[in-house]
């Protein structure tokens, strides 16, 4: 524990040496920003606004990096109010602004790509910024979200508390073509916004972990079935966004699961070998050549946030 006396020594830990991230840049300490959702984008353009602007520029600092929060690359991954995208002009000139911001004191921002497939409702594919041309609620294969009971979970709209829904398989011959070109688009739009690099939010069960787990993957196309085939569209993605930005600039999110006698599921998804998977998924990023892999601890369980002490997870050994 560092108090006022003894804080100097800090200073010579790991902590605050450089490090070099890719081709994004050298740090000068190892303090990074999480990608934090807010809810505070602009309605309905769901574009950064001054309060953007003065958050992150309070958190940067010279050779520091920092992670948005996660941003849609579309209106079909609309999944909770006043969320951030980076698919239009006007949500490009708001990032804009915070890039600018964040540069201005020697920092890195880096954009978190994100699409939350089945956990979005269908009540967003009206929002304004859709307009019904992207249906909401899409997923691997058609498997609602359900609580520990098997009863559908519930999630927030702009019309209240809704039932989670079934989700619409994306089909292989178009929505999966057209979705990896979503992910171009919004990579391109972040390189316009200044950004220093994307990461490529895989994690949380949101989308791409969605096609990773075989709870909610039960496809028998070429996107199902194997760990090969479940890691192919986080493959696919990828090679997308490596048209617009090089590899050493590029990052990816990834959660493992199902830590023994403990540790965290996200929004129910699931696998029968977590370990397989995760590790063909790892070993897939790491022929990459990519600027950093970002794991979520899966040995933490969110409600024992406000007593670590109780949390059998963090009894485990790393």
């Amino acid at each position: 524990i560092y108090t006022l006396e003894n804080w100097g020594g800090v200073m010579h830990t790991k902590l605050f040496r450089p490090l070099k991230v890719g081709g994004i840049g050298t740090l000068s300490h190892r303090v990074v920003l999480a990608p934090l959702t807010r809810n505070r984008a602009s309605e309905p353009g769901l574009a950064p606004t001054f309060l953007s602007v003065q958050y992150y520029r309070q958190r940067a600092s010279r050779g520091g990096l920092l992670i948005t929060e996660a941003t849609h690359i579309s209106p079909e991954s609309l999944a909770y109010p006043s969320t951030p995208g980076i698919w239009s002009a006007e949500q490009v000139e708001g990032w804009k602004r915070v890039t600018s911001a964040v540069r201005a004191k020697g920092g890195f921002l880096i954009c978190q790509l994100w699409h939350t497939g089945r956990v979005a409702h269908p009540d967003y594919s009206d929002h304004p910024c859709n307009g019904n041309k992207y249906p909401t609620c899409v997923s691997a294969s058609d498997v609602p979200i359900v609580n520990r009971h098997g009863k559908p979970g519930n999630t927030v709209t702009y019309r209240g508390i809704k039932p989670h829904a079934v989700p619409r398989p994306l089909d292989s011959n178009h929505d999966i073509p057209r979705l990896c070109r979503d992910y171009k688009l919004a990579a391109q739009m972040a390189k316009d916004a200044g950004f220093a690099g994307v990461e490529l939010h895989a994690a949380h069960g949101y989308l791409i972990d969605q096609f990773l787990n075989d709870g909610t993957n039960r496809r028998t196309d070429e996107y199902g079935g194997s760990v090969q085939n479940r890691c192919r569209l986080l493959t696919e993605v990828l090679d997308a966004v490596f048209e617009v930005w090089p590899r050493d600039r590029v990052g990816v999110r990834l959660s493992p699961h199902e830590a023994p006698s403990g540790g965290n599921t996200y929004y129910g998804c699931k696998d029968a070998n977590p370990d397989l998977v995760y590790q063909h998924a790892i070993q897939t990023l790491d022929r990459q050549n990519l600027a950093y892999l970002l794991l979520t601890e899966p040995r933490w369980v969110g409600k024992h946030d406000d007593s670590p002490e109780s949390d059998p997870g963090f009894q485990m050994p790393l």
